[in-house]
């Protein structure tokens, strides 16, 4: 299972996180303890042994510094409604 921790932010306004567990897949929302939504997975950053995972598309009343330090995981998949 994936759990991140907010490192810093990116040069490109988004958030660097380190991780354990799985990578997550490529358009993941993230979101925090609250499950408060933090953005969405952009890319991922290294090689194998230390990578790092970049989360993009942000709030836009957000403050990124405001993440840093926080921790973070995959928002659970909802149930759809059949109807």
């Amino acid at each position: 299972m994936f759990k991140g921790t907010v490192e810093r932010v990116s040069h490109e306004g988004g958030l660097l996180v380190s991780y354990s567990g799985a990578c997550p897949a490529l358009g993941s929302i993230m979101v925090d303890f609250n499950q408060t939504y933090i953005g969405k997975v952009d890319g991922v950053i290294g090689n194998l042994d230390n990578s790092m995972v970049h989360i993009a598309h942000l709030d836009r009343k957000a403050k990124p510094n405001g993440f840093v330090g926080a921790e973070i995981t995959i928002r659970p998949k909802r149930e759809r409604d059949s109807g």
